[in-house]
């Protein structure tokens, strides 16, 4: 071959040599673009499918499923909580038995700031990590448990590659991605792409925290209205209830003098031994329908929480069952009745007479709800309130309480109505089977008692009423009966009567007259001051005083004459206090109180009771 035929065949060699050299790197070329270019899809894949939820946790997901198997095998999340402390969050493998062992492994071995990890680097430092031999680091935190070392050689981590999550510089969590089912090493370009994903991930898991900050917000939000308008209705109701019993109470205070006047002068007539059985069987009747009568205004009083009332430390379940065979009867026979009273109830402050007109007129109530019978069952319990109590009609703030519940099952109150049911006058029975008093008093009687009345009703299975009287301290009194024996043996004691109405005020000295007792009158408080003044050589052995009255009232009164040094005895006479007289008072003033209206034994009895003391 001549010189210029080599010389051509060496520059074919090379020419041929240059072009696979050009189709090389044009395959390289072609290669990076088309991976770029399935990044760049990939990247705009991930960006709509992370920004189709704002729910937390399906992003927390998506996130962590994002890169797999496009960039690994495997994928573990971790997040900073607000606490700081390192979360686990989520792993997703390629294989579903090893993703599994790696979440057992993260149960069993959860990471800490003081853990020796890569992962933790990465937190603590918001550097990305790449490393090709990590397996021994890794393996470095659990390597005294030869279990969980199996694990990491069984999962065989040839390449880990981890990222930072960062939300304006603030490292939130990061993201761990793991070669394990081939020979493959992650490169800078991976890190570079892994960090791609990584800031929209950061992202995205920040906006929905912040969805979910604001959905909670305006849950919140929601709630506190709820709890309002609940509150509303509360005052509403306790609105009516309170202007309905500033009715009721002024009616009743002027009733109670009018029967306590027919009531006594009718007992008076009474004693007449030449009346004809028919005229004392009349009289007996008035007697008995003044009584009446007072139970009404008693009702009326309690509507307004100005019941008269004598509390005392009871034991409440002592009262419960001492109502069992009138309950019993009330119900009839074809109702039953259970009683459960705890063992140790705790002691309250109440007025026994008062809690059983409570149970009865529940008992009543779930009798008339049971018409073809059914069961009533009674439940006396101490419950410990931990947080506040809400729903429809009271608020029940925490603490000790005696429960008494009273649950039937009868045909349930629908629940449209139930906030009306302890409404004065409110009453779902047929015209003369009721006036819709009875719901009413229990929950004036139990408001009285700094109480709480509360229901639950479903129609059809029946209802359960509830009542919460707060616990006291003390042992509870014994429970004892009065003595009515009469004793009228005046020697010549001298009686002040203090009492604005007079047809009261002549009763009282009428019937104290008739036992020879000196009465002295006056009209008012101030009245009485003028009276004590002009007899200081004789003063009264006794003050019967009305406790509301113009000018002074009969409490200030007995407070003036003891700044003055004078201790009297005093029986207070009313038909109800409207908080001017409450047991500490009267306690304190050294006196005693009987109710109008009054029959003219029940006030003998009280006087004598109180001279001889």
């Amino acid at each position: 071959m001549s010189t210029d035929e080599e010389s051509l065949a060496a520059q074919l060699k090379a020419l041929e040599l240059e072009n696979v050299a050009l189709r090389a790197r044009e395959r390289v070329n072609q290669e990076v673009a088309e991976s770029a270019s399935r990044r760049l899809v990939f990247l705009s894949e991930a960006s709509a499918l992370l920004a189709q939820s704002l729910d937390y946790e399906t992003t927390l997901s998506t996130v962590a499923k994002l890169a797999i198997p496009f960039l690994g095998d495997s994928c573990v999340l971790h997040l900073i909580d607000p606490d700081g402390t390192i979360r686990y969050v989520e792993q997703v493998h390629v294989v579903p038995t090893k993703a599994e062992m790696v979440r057992q492994l993260r149960r069993r071995y959860p990471l800490t700031w003081e853990t020796d990890h890569p992962m933790v680097d990465v937190l603590r430092s918001g550097r990305p990590y790449l490393n090709n031999t990590a397996v021994p680091r890794i393996r470095k935190h659990v390597a005294h448990d030869s279990e969980a070392s199996a694990i990491i050689d069984f999962l065989g981590f040839h390449s880990v590659l981890i990222v930072p999550l960062k939300v304006r510089g603030i490292v939130r969590g990061a993201l761990s991605l793991i070669i394990s089912e081939s020979e493959r090493q992650y490169d800078e370009q991976d890190l570079l792409f892994a960090e791609e994903i990584a800031n929209r991930a950061a992202q995205a898991i920040e906006n929905a925290r912040i969805y979910g900050e604001a959905q909670e917000a305006i849950r919140r939000k929601d709630e506190l209205l709820d709890e309002l308008r609940q509150t509303q209705q509360q005052l509403l109701h306790s609105q009516r209830l309170e202007s309905l019993g500033r009715l009721a109470a002024g009616v009743a205070h002027d009733f109670n003098n009018l029967l306590t006047v027919i009531g006594g002068y009718a007992d008076l007539v009474t004693l007449d031994t030449n009346l004809s059985e028919v005229q004392l069987a009349g009289l007996e009747q008035i007697v008995q329908a003044v009584e009446r009568a007072g139970a009404l205004t008693r009702q009326l009083l309690a509507l307004s929480r100005k019941q008269p009332s004598a509390p005392r430390l009871i034991d409440a379940g002592q009262v419960v069952w001492g109502l069992q065979k009138l309950l019993q009867q009330l119900l009839g026979e074809t109702i039953s009745l259970t009683i459960h009273c705890a063992d140790a109830l705790w002691t309250i402050y109440a007025d026994p007479q008062q809690l059983e007109q409570v149970l009865i007129n529940l008992a009543a109530n779930a009798r008339d709800a049971m018409p073809e019978g059914g069961s009533l069952t009674i439940r006396a319990e101490n419950i410990q309130l931990e947080r506040s109590s809400i729903d429809t009609w009271v608020h029940i703030p925490p603490g000790d309480y005696f429960c008494l519940s009273v649950q039937d099952t009868g045909h349930g109150i629908p629940t449209n109505i139930q906030p009306k049911i302890f409404e004065p006058f409110f009453t779902t029975k047929e015209q003369g089977k009721g006036i819709g008093l009875g719901l009413a008093i229990c929950y004036g009687i139990v408001q009285q008692h700094n109480g709480y009345l509360t229901l639950e009703s479903t129609v059809g299975v029946g209802t359960t009423f509830l009542i919460y009287l707060p616990r006291v301290e003390g042992e509870p009194e014994l429970m004892s009966r009065s003595d009515n024996t009469l004793r009228t043996t005046a020697h010549n004691q001298i009686i002040l009567v203090v009492e604005d109405e007079p047809a009261v005020r002549n009763l009282v000295a009428h019937i104290l007259g008739e036992q020879g007792y000196t009465v002295l009158f006056a009209e008012h408080g101030l009245a009485a001051l003028e009276i004590l003044a002009a007899n200081q050589s004789s003063p009264p052995d006794l003050i019967i005083s009305d406790v509301k009255m113009p000018y002074m009232s009969g409490p200030q009164l007995v407070q003036q004459l003891q700044a003055r040094g004078q201790l009297p005895k005093v029986l207070f006479i009313s038909g109800y206090t409207d908080n001017q007289l409450s047991a500490e008072d009267l306690r304190s003033l050294g006196g005693a109180l009987i109710y109008k209206p009054f029959v003219p034994h029940r006030l003998l009895q009280a006087v004598q009771q109180l001279l001889r003391s």
